[in-house]
């Protein structure tokens, strides 16, 4: 099968998966709550406490991707989370929700970023690889969109048809049946192959170590410990988009906002602003970027300043307010996101990229852990109710500081941050030149 083909089938693996998966984590606190009766502080943790299992997963778990390959890394990942959401299912009881989500689900999600991006790096030659970044991310967000409609529609006008199964436990039924797609594009589509500078197929070529000893080889690297720096000084950045799923839905149920039922209120549906925004953005950021060779390092610093500006726009308790908080945090993830996985996959050997690509799910680890548990507590001071929520913009001003500190942070520390192409290995190097001499050609 020609390479082409096993792009678009990934891209299409990453359109039905980030659908399923926003639409499951867009509903979880409204579980942990409603549900199974947790306080705002104490949903907010599980929820963050998920997120930091997912990235100390995907850490140790990197090692066994390289291993596995592409086709059984994906086919584990679909097991665990069918696994979690059949749980789910079943029953919403506190212990079994927790036991989902700290064990199947997240073992499921730890790989699935990780390997998304090592397929583009397999699937696509190098001077392509900006620009396919940009289109994946963008196909991610596409089920963005349609979760946002989804997840709306579903809390103001269904509910289960089963007597023994509740409103959540059916939405959550419905999304693992949905799982057989995936399955399906996995077993026909994807395949553990290389390609060339013409996009033509070849067997993986790299040589496999012992699991252990690939894992003391990278976290020696210099580069590694370099972009462990990194990730956490994105910390701050990717708690913006983390608001969205964790403090922003309690969040807009209690605002005192000028309207008379705020609980009919379809504010997910502002949601999808956001992935609008980063469907359009990130492909010409991609174009641009691919054609004028600009700074990714400069890129990302622009990206997270801009973006760190948008909570401020909550605290007007207004909905232009929240449209332009939404808009103005799309804009900056559309500069900084996409780029920050090609600044990895240029400074990583081959056959060794699952280590540094689950390191950078610390990034998503400690914004989740900081953003839910935090924003849970935050709630919890200053808008514990619809009716006791009238400091409740203090919240977002905070907010507002962390994001900050990211692009301070990469500025203040751009001796060691940043990545010049002087210190790229020779070797990658020199491919790099190889393929646009067989380009001019």
């Amino acid at each position: 099968m020609h390479a082409i083909r096993y792009f678009i089938v990934l891209l299409c693996l990453v359109l039905i998966q980030s659908f399923i998966g926003f639409n499951m984590y867009g509903v979880m606190m409204w579980i942990l709550t409603e549900d199974c009766g947790f306080s705002d502080w104490a949903a907010g943790f599980i929820f963050g406490g998920f997120s930091c299992c997912v990235a100390v997963y995907g850490f140790f778990m990197g090692p066994f991707v390289d291993k596995m390959g592409i086709q059984k890394t994906f086919l584990f990942q679909l097991c665990f989370s069918t696994l979690g959401k059949i749980i789910m299912v079943f029953t919403l009881h506190p212990v079994a929700v927790c036991a989902a989500l700290f064990g199947p689900l997240s073992l499921g999600a730890s790989v699935s970023h990780s390997i998304g991006s090592i397929s583009i790096q397999r699937y696509v030659p190098d001077r392509h690889r900006d620009l396919c970044f940009s289109i994946r991310y963008a196909v991610m967000n596409v089920g963005a969109i349609a979760s946002s409609f989804v997840v709306d529609a579903f809390r103001l006008h269904v509910d289960s048809p089963f007597s023994w199964m509740s409103k959540w436990s059916f939405y959550i039924a419905c999304w693992a049946c949905l799982n057989v797609i995936p399955l399906f594009l996995i077993l026909i589509g994807i395949r553990d192959v290389e390609v060339d500078g013409d996009w033509n197929v070849q067997p993986t070529s790299f040589e496999q170590p012992q699991i252990l000893d690939k894992f003391k080889e990278t976290i020696k690297n210099s580069m590694f410990r370099r972009f462990v720096l990194v990730s956490v000084g994105l910390v701050g950045a990717a708690s913006v988009f983390v608001y969205d799923y964790s403090l922003y839905p309690l969040y807009m149920k209690r605002a005192p906002f000028p309207v008379d039922n705020p609980e009919l209120m379809p504010f997910m549906w502002f949601l999808s602003i956001d992935p609008f925004i980063v469907v359009i953005l990130s492909l010409v950021i991609g174009l641009l970027v691919h054609r004028f060779q600009w700074d990714i390092y400069w890129m990302i610093i622009s990206g997270t300043l801009l973006g760190a500006t948008a909570p401020f726009f909550m605290m007007f308790t207004q909905y232009w307010g929240v449209v332009i908080f939404i808009s103005i945090a799309a804009v900056g993830e559309s500069i900084w996101s996409p780029l920050l996985e090609r600044y990895i996959c240029k400074f990583t050997e081959k056959g060794k990229e699952g280590v540094f690509f689950g390191t950078m799910g610390i990034i998503k680890t400690l914004a989740s852990l900081v953003t839910s548990s935090g924003g849970g507590l935050l709630l919890g001071l200053f808008c514990r109710a619809a009716h006791e929520c009238s400091r409740g913009i203090w919240i977002w001003f905070i907010a507002g500081l962390l994001a900050l500190s990211s692009p301070l942070f990469l500025l203040a520390t751009m001796k060691w941050t940043r990545i010049r192409d002087s210190e790229v290995p020779y070797e990658k190097l020199q491919v790099e030149l190889d393929e646009i001499k067989e380009e001019k050609t």
